[in-house]
């Protein structure tokens, strides 16, 4: 077991002093990074933070509020301003323009369709199994399938007796009802 011991030290030790090739490339890369951190503004990084949890929180002072794409600042433009803080990113404008316009399509089509990307994020509300009045409703996105139901020792394994039906987005959902002993 000593043995063991003294080898692992002995990796460990030389896994942890770098060569001198590695030691130049990672002070070559710094000094990249630090070009590159250099070229932005200096209050980037604060405005860059106060928006993002202004996001987060619903608002800065809790107020979410349901906004559109439009009026949003930050899903605003065209999707290219991070360029100006990376000028690497040049050569990608094109792409960027279009994945920033699928982006706010979806968007739209949440905030529609919805209720907005809050609501919508918290679909573990809506989806999965849930005790209602009326019985337990079973909820599921299944795009793909043709056809669902929801089957187990409750219904004898019948695959006709809790079919389950789909909406337009490829929600599948069914109730099963209530019985008298509340089973």
């Amino acid at each position: 077991m000593v043995g063991k011991k003294k080898s692992s030290s002995r990796i460990r030790e030389q896994q942890a002093k770098p060569s001198v090739a590695e030691t130049q490339a990672q002070a070559q890369t710094q000094a990249q990074t630090q070009d590159v951190t250099d070229a932005r503004p200096p209050e980037a990084d604060g405005m860059a933070a106060e928006q993002s949890n202004a996001n987060i929180n619903g608002g800065v002072n809790g107020d979410a509020q349901k906004t559109s794409p439009e009026e949003d600042p930050e899903i605003s433009g065209d999707g290219t301003e991070v360029i100006n803080s990376d000028g690497y990113l040049e050569q990608h404008r094109e792409y960027f323009k279009q994945r920033y316009a699928h982006f706010k399509r979806w968007v739209k089509v949440i905030d529609e369709n919805e209720g907005g990307i809050d609501k919508f994020s918290q679909g573990y509300k809506e989806f999965g199994l849930h005790v209602t009045a009326e019985g337990v409703r079973y909820r599921e996105w299944a795009p793909g399938a043709r056809e669902a139901s929801l089957v187990g020792d409750f219904n004898g394994w019948d695959v006709s007796a809790n079919p389950m039906e789909r909406n337009e987005y490829g929600v599948w959902e069914t109730v099963v009802a209530n019985t008298a002993s509340g089973e």
